[in-house]
């Protein structure tokens, strides 16, 4: 199979779920976590997928085409309006601004409100890489701007110094500890985000409690 048909494959045979982000003052539905699944085309990995892309030359491309069919599922269960959370993997994006303006065509094309965007910036620990994409994204002509998030993995903690400058509107935390490290942060402002374990039954209450805002479990 031709990397073309692989790639046309991997776009069509996508799945996605949409997980529910709880506000855990109400108890409400913030928003959705979007999670892409290649399953179906045999790779149960996603930075494979993501890897390859890169390696190809076509990352920004492959992105943009994945984010129209994520839109075109949100449309048919009802979340346009909903608040959309996207991981973007900052750190491979070479063109910024081709990616930043074709998202602006979807969101045209779906009648999105940039507010309900929401970009989860992974690997964001290269401050070359991460200004020109925060740049690019941003619109002085425009009153609305997408929201952005930094989220800490095992690979990339998180940076205290990049959060106080860029102030993202949400951080997610692996771990109760980062919770207490960003909350005892008087310059952090961000709402934070904490991915419950499955083996783990906090109670609304407790996470508040230890500076959590919103939660979901994966």
């Amino acid at each position: 199979m031709t990397a073309n048909n692989l790639f046309k494959q991997l776009i069509e045979k996508a799945e996605f779920r949409f997980i529910p982000v709880y506000n855990l003052r109400d108890n409400s539905v913030y928003g959705y976590k979007i999670i892409k699944d290649f399953d179906a085309v045999g790779f149960p990995n996603k930075e494979e997928v993501y890897d390859f892309a890169f390696d190809e030359g076509i990352l920004e491309f492959f992105l943009v085409k994945l984010q129209e069919r994520v839109y075109q599922a949100a449309e048919e269960l009802g979340y346009l309006n909903c608040k959309l959370f996207h991981t973007i993997r900052v750190n491979y994006i070479g063109d910024a601004y081709y990616f930043s303006s074709a998202m602006d065509r979807l969101s045209s094309k779906f009648h999105l409100k940039k507010e309900n965007i929401i970009f989860e910036l992974k690997g964001a620990s290269d401050w070359k890489n991460l200004d020109q994409f925060l740049e690019a994204i941003e619109d002085e002509d425009d009153e609305e701007e997408c929201a952005i998030m930094f989220k800490e993995t095992p690979e990339f903690p998180l940076n205290i110094n990049m959060i106080r400058y860029l102030d993202p509107s949400f951080v997610e935390a692996m771990s109760l500890e980062s919770v207490k490290n960003l909350k005892e942060d008087k310059e952090v402002e961000s709402k934070i985000i904490f991915k419950i374990p499955k083996d783990k039954n906090y109670s609304n209450e407790e996470l508040l409690k230890t500076g959590v805002d919103l939660a979901y479990t994966l």
